[in-house]
């Protein structure tokens, strides 16, 4: 019986009722709208971000031992892979070694050519990545102190090593920080002979590692957690200033969002409001009738409420289709793939259209109950 006499009360008036709906659809929408572009848009800027490159760097522990001194067993970095892989981890091993060019003493890095490439996208090379022994790219301040060029040879020597090496340049290398004080080679040439362990690196090298982490911050201490946790001997460090930036993209878009929909809330519950006031009003009679055959104000206040309560949540559903569409829409217009819909989407319209209309119900409860029946109906 109650809910029969709700809906018809609900669509007695059509006009009263569209405007409500089309008033909670939209903010509903705006509402869909910003959370799942929001969502969307984090994932992709992490993406974008995890493309750039690497976020850390991973070293052997403890670092109070002399770098030289480390030897870090291949076991160990075989088991971190395993851990790097549960995690989706991007990993790849440096080995740094210095060699002697023309006197100076000059730190060379070997690596996994094709793995350091997608670490290193934002390197800007003239000419080439080695692609096989005997090649090396050169950072910039070094090509600069030695005259070297694109083309051109590098003699280098190992300490206790005999005859130099010659190594052909194939580029120079460009990054903005420390590796432009470095050669990067594809594989190391000229290992003097020595008694080592089958386990252990090289004599001489430092091995460390780049990675590129998901999940930001927060990616990172958890993989480092985990690495801790198998009792591996290495410490892991975030690139402060990617993940800065990351961070910094993010909070600026998230309070865009943030404005905008605080804006809307705003707009739409004074205009909410004086709608349920008005309609308030005009049903004074209607209201006063119902307290005069005995209805309670409790039982008004919730009748009333619950009208609210329905037609929130219809603009709520309503919303939520019309914003998801919006969404997808703008997703493939600015983004070229659109932003599927999101389960915290469907909860933050319904929720938020449902609220705004109990608010402003409850303003147009209070108006109503704070009218004296007797007086409303003599003057009828």
């Amino acid at each position: 019986m109650f809910l029969r006499i709700l809906f018809k009360s609900t669509l007695h008036r059509p006009a009263s009722l569209v405007w409500s709906l089309l008033t909670l659809t939209a903010c509903s929408a705006l509402v869909a709208l910003f959370v799942t572009a929001g969502l969307g848009i984090q994932k992709r800027i992490t993406g974008e971000f995890n493309r750039l490159g690497s976020n850390a760097l991973i070293a052997p522990y403890p670092p109070e031992a002399s770098p030289l001194d480390t030897a870090v067993r291949q076991a160990d970095w075989t088991a971190l892979k395993a851990v790097a892989g549960r995690f989706k981890v991007q990993l790849v091993e440096l080995r740094l070694r210095v060699g002697v060019v023309e006197g100076l003493p000059v730190g060379f890095v070997t690596a996994d050519c094709g793995k350091l490439a997608a670490l290193t996208p934002y390197w800007r090379i003239n000419g080439r990545r080695p692609e096989r022994p005997g090649g090396c790219l050169v950072g910039a301040q070094i090509a600069r102190r030695l005259h070297l060029e694109t083309g051109g040879t590098v003699h280098v020597s190992w300490h206790a090593a005999g005859t130099p090496r010659v190594l052909r340049v194939t580029g120079i290398l460009h990054s903005g920080d420390s590796d432009e004080n470095r050669i990067f080679m594809s594989a190391f040439t000229g290992h003097p002979p020595s008694v080592r362990r089958p386990d252990a690196s090289p004599p001489g090298h430092y091995t460390y590692g780049l990675l590129s982490v998901p999940g930001g911050l927060s990616g990172i201490q958890s993989f480092s957690a985990a690495v801790r946790g198998q009792h591996l001997p290495f410490r892991v460090d975030p690139l402060r200033q990617v993940l800065y930036g990351e961070q910094t993209v993010l909070e600026k878009t998230y309070l865009l969002f943030t404005l905008a929909l605080f804006a809307v809330l705003a707009l739409t519950l004074l205009g909410l409001t004086a709608a349920v006031i008005s309609r308030t009003l005009e049903r004074s009679r209607e209201i006063s009738l119902m307290r005069a055959v005995g209805a309670e104000r409790k039982s008004v206040a919730v009748f009333l409420l619950s009208e609210a309560g329905l037609k929130g949540a219809g603009g709520g559903l309503l919303g939520f289709v019309s914003g998801s569409w919006l969404a997808l829409l703008a997703g493939r217009i600015v983004f070229h793939g659109g932003f599927p819909p999101r389960f915290e989407a469907l909860a933050a319209s319904f929720g938020l259209s449902v609220a705004v209309s109990l608010f402003a119900g409850f303003a147009g409860m209070r108006r109503a109950l704070r009218e004296n029946p007797s007086v409303l109906l003599r003057s009828e």
